[in-house]
């Protein structure tokens, strides 16, 4: 395959920026409901698995440290929308459910995620969108390869 030539210290920096801007804007949105981007993105993903996870699966699926799972869901606990238990077969798994008022404000947080996908892709075709997901998803995978030690 041939080697790109173009600024590889940018492609970096920008997905930083586009972060960055989408977690102020979404922040700024979600502070309507007492939450933040990361705890949005935390409950969406419940809603997403059925309302229920292990402390685990959302540091997997999340990608997050097991002491950030504990802090967004201790402060999601205090604030009405998780409650957290131990698993009735294995004591040692602690989960993770979403309460009746996560329920009523998913509504607005997936329509909150939404208006970020569009305006993030306003101008852009259909194909484009899909060409700049598969190459997201591909730069994911090289970085997630890179962590298990297989780099090129």
């Amino acid at each position: 395959m041939k080697e790109c030539k173009c600024n590889r210290n940018e492609i970096g920096m920008l997905i930083k920026q586009i972060s960055f801007q989408m977690r102020t804007h979404a922040d700024t949105d979600l502070r309507k409901c007492d939450l933040t981007w990361s705890q949005a993105h935390l409950l969406r993903h419940l809603a997403k698995a059925g309302g229920q996870m292990s402390q685990k699966q959302i540091e997997k699926e999340l990608e997050i440290s097991h002491p950030t799972v504990v802090g967004l869901v201790q402060r999601l606990e205090t604030k009405g929308f998780v409650e957290s238990f131990t698993d009735e077969k294995d004591r040692r798994i602690k989960m993770v459910r979403l309460t009746e008022q996560a329920r009523e404000h998913q509504h607005f947080m997936e329509e909150r995620f939404r208006e970020k996908e569009r305006l993030m892709t306003r101008g852009m075709s259909e194909e484009e969108v899909k060409e700049l997901i598969r190459l997201l998803r591909k730069l994911h995978a090289n970085l997630e390869d890179s962590k298990e030690g297989n780099d090129i």
